[in-house]
């Protein structure tokens, strides 16, 4: 199946995302975290942060104590199109893992608002 110009000018670019267990490792050894009653957020400062062009890059990880696949791939959806919206407005130079909180139920406006929430939170904890 081929992607318009029009599907892929809104998707989610490769560098936007984390892609290999290594630079998940590096995040969850950061051991920084913030959390609210919709998501749980690990994140590093990278080390080109001082570039003002780096992004921020997302990586998911989504547990089958979620839920089946379907539950799964809604939370994923979800929380890649709240990132995609707010990218602009997220701290640069974050690499973040973002996943559900346990018993939380998948609603866009509020997955969307915990992820600035707590992204920011995370950026004034990072640069301590």
């Amino acid at each position: 199946m081929t992607h318009s110009t029009e599907e892929s000018r809104f998707g989610l670019p490769k560098q936007m995302r984390l892609k290999s267990s290594r630079e998940f490792d590096l995040v969850f050894n950061g051991h920084v975290y913030a959390a609210d009653d919709t998501l749980v957020i690990n994140a590093i400062r990278r080390a080109d942060e001082c570039d003002r062009q780096s992004v921020t890059r997302l990586g998911l990880s989504i547990g089958k104590v979620v839920g089946a696949a379907p539950a799964r791939n809604r939370w994923k959806r979800l929380i890649r199109e709240s990132f995609r919206l707010s990218q602009h407005d997220l701290p640069r130079g974050l690499d973040i893992v973002v996943r559900p909180r346990r018993g939380a139920v998948p609603e866009f406006e509020a997955i969307k608002s915990s992820l600035n929430a707590l992204c920011r939170k995370l950026e004034r904890r990072l640069i301590k």
